[in-house]
């Protein structure tokens, strides 16, 4: 009974320091560190290398690419680090045939500690050659 009390009360400060580190999502894992931090944010930029021009996507192109991107979203948000921007890649590389190699940065927001404000970084940045295949991991700290 006396150690199920000391690991219940000693669990929430283990997951915050995980949580802190960037390791796990704080809002998963049956603690109490979601109530620290808000949830994490991500965001994914593309930039196309070879062509460096960005081809024209279209209407449908576009929305495609959205819904690629929010499900890649949710599930970055579960499993941080974890989860590659594979999909997107693929996506683009279908709707630009002419497209050979792109760059997915993946923007991660978090609380800075010194001003409690909400600030964003380049946290990871991925490297695609056509069809889809990761050539290329780069994690970018601020």
């Amino acid at each position: 009974m006396v150690t199920a009390l000391v690991v219940l009360a000693a669990w929430p400060l283990v997951h915050y320091g995980v949580g802190q580190r960037g390791s796990f999502n704080p809002w998963k894992g049956f603690g109490w560190a979601m109530y620290c931090v808000p949830p994490w944010h991500f965001e994914v930029k593309v930039r196309q290398i070879d062509p460096p021009q960005m081809s024209p996507l279209g209407q449908q192109g576009a929305q495609l690419l959205q819904q690629v991107q929010r499900e890649f979203l949710k599930t970055r948000g579960t499993l941080g680090p974890l989860a590659k921007p594979d999909k997107v890649a693929e996506t683009i590389f279908y709707l630009g045939p002419n497209v050979s190699t792109i760059d997915v940065y993946v923007l991660k927001g978090h609380v800075d500690r010194k001003t409690a404000m909400y600030v964003e970084e380049w946290s990871y940045i991925y490297r695609y050659q056509y069809p889809g295949r990761l050539v290329a991991t780069h994690r970018v700290q601020n």
